[in-house]
């Protein structure tokens, strides 16, 4: 399997194997570093240079993950040019070249980080196509908190090449300077899919069979199937729509369900609440399923996590979201939908669901006539 990490800072890089262990006799004091191996070819190139020019837009990505027949579903990164043009460039490279497809998550430690981007199998490291390595900007200003990408590399400050790690904790250790005065430099985070990033994280591992110490190798090992580009940057580029209301349980949660299922080809939806109860309301659920459309795996989620994000639209469903709703500075539009709360309807379940399916019928109203609105 790839890369162990590098623990402290004594350390013996092994060419020969392309990797990089902790020296004999030293205890790990933490869950290492992020670290990728390094074939002979990397080992011996010069860093790559900047980018002579940049595309407009910042590029987004996506991945399809699974495990054998499975489809555990995507994850969507939006990648930071303006700080890490170097690192940028040569992570759309590897996409845009198909190098991604196919490689495992083959470092998951749950309290650290998800790697990937440089095995087919474990032990079985991919080399053909790979590049020159590049130049470390962990200077950026960019920090490795949760849902961050960065670049995973061996002891050698200006080594990293094609794998990278998914931070699923804040780890201010690998920040610049970290602990050989580089540090890991972060490129990006993901904008949508933390569950599937979540699920990874916690799969079953056993201590690493390069260094036993670290209980990090996936005993199944979750699959990168496919890296595109998507949305902005890209062609046929999608928008970007959150819907807002208080709890996310009910009427937000249909709305992300109806413009999906209206409008997903042009759209990518999210919901959010200000306060996120539990789960999704199984009368939302129900009268959801009487359209054909399933939304139980929808799950319930906090506006704090999209606050920075870009959006093209911003609407919210219910009085106390748009009285309560921060400010998103990167949305371009932002609407206010009053859809009574049917969570609030007493009486017989009848007349429950009732409330839930006029609150349906009006979300679906005003998403058609946006929809509309934008294909003009």
């Amino acid at each position: 399997m790839g890369g162990p990490a590098v623990i402290g800072l004594l350390s013996v890089a092994f060419v020969g194997l392309g990797v990089a262990v902790a020296a004999p006799g030293d205890q790990p004091k933490g869950p290492g570093k992020p670290s990728a191996s390094r074939p002979a070819k990397a080992a011996a190139s010069a860093p790559a240079s900047a980018p002579a020019s940049r595309p407009a837009g910042p590029p987004r990505i996506e991945f399809e993950i699974g495990l054998g027949d499975q489809n555990w579903g995507k994850i969507v990164l939006e990648l930071n040019e303006e700080k890490a043009p170097i690192t940028v460039k040569n992570f759309v490279r590897y996409v845009d070249e198909g190098f991604l497809d196919g490689t495992i998550f083959h470092r998951v430690m749950p309290n650290f980080m998800i790697q990937s981007g440089g095995f087919f199998g474990l032990g079985e490291q991919k080399t053909e196509g790979l590049h020159d390595p590049i130049q470390n900007e962990a200077k950026n200003g960019l920090k490795n908190r949760v849902g961050t990408i960065a670049m995973a590399r061996t002891n050698q400050p200006h080594s990293a090449t094609s794998q990278f790690f998914i931070n699923v904790k804040d780890n201010d250790m690998l920040d610049y300077p970290s602990f050989d005065q580089w540090g890991y430099c972060v490129f990006g985070q993901v904008v949508e899919g933390m569950d599937v990033v979540d699920r990874i994280k916690n799969v079953p591992t056993r201590p690493s069979r390069l260094n036993p110490r670290e209980k990090s190798e996936p005993i199944d090992p979750p699959v990168l199937k496919k890296a595109r580009r998507v949305g902005a940057g890209a062609t046929g580029a999608k928008r970007r729509v959150l819907i807002i209301c208080s709890s996310n349980t009910g009427r937000s949660q249909l709305a992300e369900g109806l413009w999906r299922r209206l409008g997903g080809d042009q759209w990518d939806v999210f919901s959010a609440g200000i306060a996120p109860g539990e789960a999704v309301s199984p009368l939302a659920i129900k009268v959801m399923i009487e359209l054909g459309i399933d939304i139980r795996s929808q799950k319930t989620k906090s506006i704090e996590q999209f606050v920075s994000q870009p959006f093209d639209l911003v609407v919210t469903v219910c009085g106390e979201a748009d009285k309560k709703c921060p400010v998103f500075p990167n949305a371009k539009r932002r609407l206010h939908w009053p859809i009574d709360n049917p969570s609030g309807v007493t009486g017989s379940d009848e007349d429950k669901l009732k409330a839930y399916r006029t609150a349906r019928d009006q979300i679906k109203a005003r998403i058609v006539e946006e929809l509309a609105k934008s294909r003009k």
